[in-house]
């Protein structure tokens, strides 16, 4: 018996594709995780400044690391939901 591949999106193959306007509610919730998760990760970083040198360095790093790949998905999303907005006008 053959398995299914997945499909790049996470679903199954041959199902049904959601609809731009649910793309577009995935898209908002998305956006509004990121930007949550910015200002947890913005609240960590004032909380490092006052770390011992020692400590500051490493550590924001890492959440500095973590706060540009926000940021680039954050970017994305609004791409991706540019481009549904656009098609959907077609």
């Amino acid at each position: 018996m053959k398995a299914k591949k997945a499909h790049p999106e996470g679903r199954a193959a041959g199902a049904k594709a959601p609809s731009t306007p649910r793309w577009l509610e995935r898209i908002a919730k998305a956006r509004s995780e990121i930007t949550f998760a910015e200002g947890e990760l913005e609240a960590a970083l004032d909380e490092i400044k006052v770390l011992p040198r020692a400590e500051k360095t490493t550590v924001s790093k890492v959440v500095g690391d973590a706060f540009d790949k926000l940021r680039a998905a954050k970017s994305n999303l609004v791409d991706l939901e540019g481009a549904l907005k656009k098609d959907r006008k077609k």
